[in-house]
C-alpha cells in the first residue's frame, strides 16, 4: 500500500515539473519582447546622496538614453523622491503592484541595481515574482543579459552586494554617529527653537527667533509659577502657537540646557556643543529638580526643607554621599517625637536637633538684611536696572498693543460687512469668534506688560523689603518656598561644621555676599557717617548691580 502512495506521488511530482517546463517554453524571453514598454524607477536616499553624483535626474537621463538605444517605449517614471533602498518602503510597493496589474508592462528600467534594492534576498525574490510575470529588471548600466544563467547569477550578485555595502556602511555610520554624540554633537532632528549651519566640516546649532520665545517661557515658568495654558496664551500673542504637550516636552527635555540624551551613549546625559536656550538651574526648577546631578525630582518631607542641601565638611573630602537627611526618633518612655538631621555617610556620627539647625540657618539669612540708610542707594539703582530691563516689556507692548489695535479694526470691518450683508452668517459667525478670541489673549498680555513696567517702583521697594527679611521669609514660608530661598542663596548648597556648630559656604549668590558685606560694615561706623553713605553709593553704581540675575520667589 505504502509502495502504491510513494509511485502515485512521484507521478504527481514528474507532472508538475512538466508542467513548469511547458511554462517556462511558453513564457517569452527578454531577447524576444517585440513591444518593450516600461517604467523607470529611480530613487535616492538622502539629500546627500543626490549631491554625490546619484541624482533622481542624472538617472533618469541614464535610463532615458538606454531607452532610446535599445527601442523601449519608457510609459511612466516612478519613484523620483526620497526613499530608503533598505527595504521596500511605499513608493517601492506602488511600483511593484502597478507593474504586476498592468499586462503592457515587460521592463523595469533602473540605473544599477543598487538602486532597485539594498535589501539582499528579499530583492532577488521580488525580482524572480516579476520575471515570473513576464516582468524583466534592466539596469542601464549593466549590460547583463537577464535570459541566461550567468546573466541572472550577475543581477542576483549585484543585490547581495548592495546589501553587503549597505551593512559595511551602517557600521561605519553608526560607529561615525556614536563618536559625534561621545564628543557632544547632535546630528539628528533638532529640537523646536533651533537652526543648524554648516561651517566647513563643523555644524552649528543655534537658538533661532521661536527660541527665543521658548526661553521667556521657560523664565516665566521658574519665576512666575504660572500655568502652561497661562504660557501658552502668552506665546500665542507673540505669534508663536504650541500644543500643549509639546510645551510640556519642551519643558522636559534637557537638550535646552545644553545637554545630549541618547541610545548610543547608554541614556547617559553628556555636555553638549549647541548654544544652551536655558541654564541648567532655570532648567532644574521649571522640572522641580532639587538635587545636584541627574534628572531625578527631589520627594523630600516637607518637615525637613534642608535635606540634601546641608553637607558634611569632613566626608565631602572622600565621598559623594555628603548630604544631611531628616529623621525623626521616639523616646519609649514619654513617647514624644525628636526630630534631627543627619549625615548620609555611614560612620559619620555628625546628627544635629532639627530646630537648631533651622534656627541658626535662618540667623545667617538674617544676616543680609540692608539697614533702613542704605535702602535709597539700593533703590535708585534697582530702578535704573529694572528700566533697563524693561526695554525689552516696553518693545513687546508696542508691538502688541498695534497686533490689538489691527484685530480691533478687523472686528469692524467684519461686523460691517455683515451689516452690509456681504458674507453670511456662518462666515460671520466663525470669523467674529476667532478674531475675539485673539483679541482676548492679547489683551491679557498687553495689560500685563503695561502693569509690569508701569508699577517698577513699587517692585522695587518689594524686592528690597524681601532681600531684607529672606531670613524671616524663609521661617515663615511653606516647603517650596523654603527650597527656593536656599537654592537662591546658596547655589551649591552650604556646610555645616559640627564642631563650631555653625554654617558656612560654598559660595553664596553674590547679591548677598553685596548685602551682608554692606550690614557687617554698616554696624561698626557711626550711624550718621555721610561720607560712608556717599562713598557706598558711588561702589554700587560702578558695580551696576551684574551680580543680580536672580528674582525673589513671591
Amino acid at each position: 500500500m505504502n509502495t502504491l502512495i510513494m509511485k502515485i506521488s512521484l507521478l504527481a511530482m514528474i507532472d508538475k515539473v512538466n508542467k513548469k517546463k511547458n511554462y517556462i517554453k511558453k513564457k517569452v524571453e527578454y531577447k524576444d519582447l517585440t513591444n518593450k514598454k516600461a517604467f523607470v524607477w529611480t530613487r535616492v536616499s538622502t539629500r546627500e546622496q543626490e549631491k554625490e553624483g546619484h541624482s533622481l535626474d542624472y538617472q533618469k537621463r541614464i535610463c532615458k538614453e538606454y531607452a532610446e538605444r535599445h527601442n523601449i517605449q519608457i510609459v511612466d517614471y516612478l519613484g523620483g523622491e526620497f526613499e530608503s533602498a533598505q527595504e521596500e518602503g511605499k513608493l517601492y510597493q506602488q511600483m511593484v503592484d502597478r507593474a504586476l496589474n498592468n499586462p503592457d508592462i515587460n521592463v523595469i528600467l533602473i540605473d544599477r541595481f543598487d538602486r532597485f534594492s539594498r535589501t539582499g534576498a528579499q530583492g532577488i525574490v521580488t525580482k524572480e515574482l516579476l520575471k515570473k510575470n513576464g516582468k524583466y529588471i534592466i539596469s542601464a548600466s549593466d549590460e547583463v543579459d537577464p535570459d541566461s544563467e550567468s546573466g541572472e547569477m550577475i543581477q542576483d550578485f549585484r543585490l547581495l552586494f548592495a546589501k553587503y555595502e549597505n551593512n559595511v556602511r551602517a557600521k561605519e555610520i553608526i560607529k561615525g554617529m556614536k563618536e559625534c554624540i561621545g564628543n557632544g554633537y547632535w546630528y539628528n532632528i533638532l529640537p523646536k527653537g533651533y537652526d543648524r549651519k554648516k561651517v566647513g566640516k563643523a555644524h552649528i546649532i543655534t537658538v533661532n527667533k521661536e527660541g527665543e520665545l521658548q526661553r521667556e517661557a521657560f523664565m516665566w515658568k521658574a519665576y512666575e509659577n504660572i500655568t502652561n495654558e497661562e504660557i501658552l496664551d502668552r506665546l500665542k500673542a507673540r505669534g508663536l502657537i504650541l500644543a500643549k504637550q509639546t510645551l510640556s516636552d519642551i519643558f522636559k527635555n534637557p537638550f535646552y540646557c545644553g545637554y545630549i540624551i541618547h541610545a548610543y551613549t547608554d541614556y547617559e546625559p553628556k555636555e553638549g556643543k549647541h548654544e544652551k536656550l536655558v541654564s541648567e538651574t532655570i532648567f532644574k526648577i521649571v522640572n522641580g529638580i532639587e538635587t545636584n546631578s541627574g534628572y531625578t525630582q527631589d520627594k523630600g518631607n516637607a518637615l525637613y526643607p534642608l535635606n540634601n542641601f546641608i553637607k558634611c565638611p569632613q566626608c565631602s573630602k572622600n565621598t559623594s554621599i555628603n548630604h544631611f537627611s531628616g529623621y525623626e526618633r521616639i523616646k519609649k518612655k514619654s513617647g514624644k517625637t525628636y526630630y534631627y538631621y543627619k549625615c548620609n555617610t555611614k560612620g559619620c556620627k555628625c546628627n544635629t536637633n532639627l530646630e537648631s539647625m533651622h534656627d541658626k540657618f535662618a540667623n545667617r539669612l538674617y544676616s543680609y538684611s540692608l539697614p533702613n540708610e542704605v535702602k535709597p542707594i539700593f533703590s535708585k539703582v534697582l530702578t535704573k536696572l529694572f528700566k533697563e530691563q524693561n526695554k525689552s516689556n516696553l518693545q513687546q507692548h508696542r508691538e502688541l498693543s498695534k497686533k490689538l489695535t489691527e484685530i480691533e479694526n478687523q472686528i469692524n470691518e467684519v461686523s460691517l460687512k455683515y451689516g452690509l450683508s456681504k458674507i453670511n452668517g456662518e462666515v460671520y459667525n466663525i470669523t467674529i469668534s476667532t478674531l475675539k478670541e485673539d483679541k482676548e489673549i492679547l489683551s491679557k498680555e498687553v495689560n500685563r506688560l503695561h502693569q509690569t513696567v508701569s508699577n517698577s517702583v513699587e517692585y522695587v521697594d518689594k524686592t528690597i523689603e524681601m532681600a531684607s527679611n529672606i531670613g524671616s521669609l524663609w521661617k515663615k514660608g511653606d516647603y517650596n518656598i523654603r527650597k527656593k530661598i536656599q537654592k537662591l542663596a546658596y547655589p551649591n548648597g552650604i556646610f555645616y561644621d559640627k564642631e563650631n556648630q555653625e554654617y558656612r559656604t560654598d559660595g553664596e549668590n553674590k547679591v548677598f555676599e553685596l548685602f551682608g558685606e554692606i550690614s557687617s560694615t554698616y554696624e561698626g561706623i557711626n550711624k550718621s557717617d555721610k561720607p560712608f553713605l556717599s562713598s557706598l553709593s558711588d561702589v554700587v553704581e560702578h558695580i551696576g548691580l551684574e551680580p543680580i540675575t536672580f528674582r525673589l520667589p513671591v
